[in-house]
C-alpha cells in the first residue's frame, strides 16, 4: 500500500515497469502470454511505460531464476533497485 507522500510524490511522474511471467513446467502446455497480456493491460491503464518483458522457463527447484538477473541488471541500469 502507498503512504499519501508517496502518491504525491509520483502523481504526473512516468512510471516505467518490467513485466515478468514465469512458467515453471515444460509438460503442461503453459504460456506465458497468458500472464503477460493481463500485465500489458494492467500497464496500459495505469499509464505505465513498459520498459521490457522477461519470461522465464523455470523448473520450481531453483533458487536464482535466470530472468531476475536481467531484471537486477536492467533495474540497476535505471538507478533502482529489485
Amino acid at each position: 500500500m502507498c503512504s499519501e507522500k508517496s502518491k504525491k510524490e509520483t502523481e504526473g511522474a512516468a512510471v516505467r515497469a518490467a513485466l515478468y511471467a514465469r512458467c515453471s513446467t515444460h509438460d503442461k502446455g503453459q504460456d506465458p502470454e497468458l500472464q503477460l497480456a493481463p500485465l500489458r493491460e494492467y500497464s496500459q491503464r495505469r499509464n505505465f511505460t513498459i520498459t521490457g518483458e522477461y519470461v522465464d522457463n523455470a523448473l520450481a527447484c531453483r533458487i536464482l531464476f535466470p530472468v531476475t538477473v536481467h531484471l537486477d541488471s536492467a533495474s540497476k541500469i535505471m538507478g533502482r533497485t529489485i
